[in-house]
């Protein structure tokens, strides 16, 4: 009787969440029927209805809408692919059609009312991959900015999302390579009277995140110096400090009754001003400036007791402030060049 009483919650807490799940179901497949009426066909559409199915795969409403929306789909399909030329809404149709086909054929399993010729399948993708590669090789890049390029890449590679296909892999490869930039960074910055090596502190944060892929074909090389040699598509980041000072803003002292303490603080900022330049190391251009403006406030502590009197360390502070904004600088600024070619 009790293993029936331990079983019985378990029961209704299964029994709920599937009704929730079969809800949601539900209401993707009224989303993907409303999409549909509104749009037409769509990845939006069929996405909604798809996952609206997995959740309830007895909807007939939702099996009824899959299957007619597919057959239609199907068609424009064989329309498109008698044609002998595409333009980009061709070609997102196609792609379309091998999404839906996808995601239809992982849903047969949990509906059985569904069924997909899989010869018609095979044979149109043959069709399509080879549109979506003489598309691809007729492309003409002499000239293109590196945002157009960019844009290309991104979309070549979700023509071979669903079909693989070597050639296109290629000229993306090869566009890749063309794109890519290398940034390394440097400094003059003079430390004689700075209570911190700026330039350690630098090289040891642009060491730790050496190679470091910033995004969109943009990679950190690390620290290196002027008279290298460098790769193709370097770009050399100068920083210059023209500025530290670590003013004092405000003294303060209270006592603590146990052991006798004493604490007094001290209120400073670090104020750090320069700039950096992004050159290109083969013509010396430089192709951007960009300020640096650094303000920090940092507390300093000198604790006394009837024993002892110990003092904070301002080289550590002002360290990790040092590090937390080149770190910054490094990993999110330098991305955002606009000038790049």
């Amino acid at each position: 009787m009790g293993k029936k009483l331990w079983i019985l919650p378990l029961f209704f807490l299964f029994f709920s969440c599937s009704a929730i799940t079969h809800r949601i179901g539900e209401s993707n497949i009224e989303k993907g029927i409303a999409i549909y009426q509104k749009r037409g066909l769509t990845t939006d559409g069929f996405r909604e209805l798809i996952d609206g199915l997995e959740r309830a795969p007895d909807s007939l409403k939702g099996i009824e809408s899959l299957n007619f929306q597919y057959s239609q789909l199907l068609e424009q399909t064989n329309r498109l692919l008698e044609q002998k030329t595409y333009t980009i809404a061709d070609l997102n149709a196609l792609k379309l059609y091998l999404y839906a086909s996808d995601r239809y054929i992982t849903l047969e399993k949990k509906v059985p009312q569904l069924s997909l010729n899989r010869n018609v399948l095979y044979n149109n993708k043959i069709k399509i991959a080879k549109v979506f590669e003489d598309y691809v090789l007729n492309q003409k890049f002499d000239g293109l900015s590196r945002q157009v390029k960019l844009e290309k890449i991104f979309y070549f590679k979700s023509l071979i999302t669903h079909i693989p296909n070597s050639k296109i892999r290629e000229v993306i490869t090869k566009l890749e390579q063309e794109i890519s930039i290398n940034l390394y960074i440097t400094s003059n910055s003079n430390n004689r009277y700075v209570p911190v090596d700026i330039q350690n502190i630098l090289i040891g944060v642009a060491d730790r995140y050496k190679n470091k892929d910033l995004g969109n074909y943009i990679y950190f090389r690390g620290y290196n110096y002027f008279n290298q040699s460098y790769a193709n598509n370097a770009y050399l980041v100068e920083l210059s400090f023209y500025r530290f000072e670590t003013p004092l803003l405000e003294i303060s002292e209270r006592k603590q009754n146990t052991g006798n303490k004493t604490i007094i603080s001290q209120q400073k900022k670090l104020i750090l001003t320069g700039e950096y330049k992004i050159i290109n190391p083969k013509t010396y251009k430089v192709i951007e400036v960009k300020p640096i403006n650094v303000e920090n406030k940092y507390t300093l502590e000198m604790i006394k007791t009837d024993n002892t009197t110990t003092f904070s360390n301002e080289r550590e502070i002002l360290k990790k402030i040092l590090e937390e904004k080149f770190r910054e600088l490094m990993l999110y600024n330098l991305k955002n060049t606009k000038n790049f070619n």
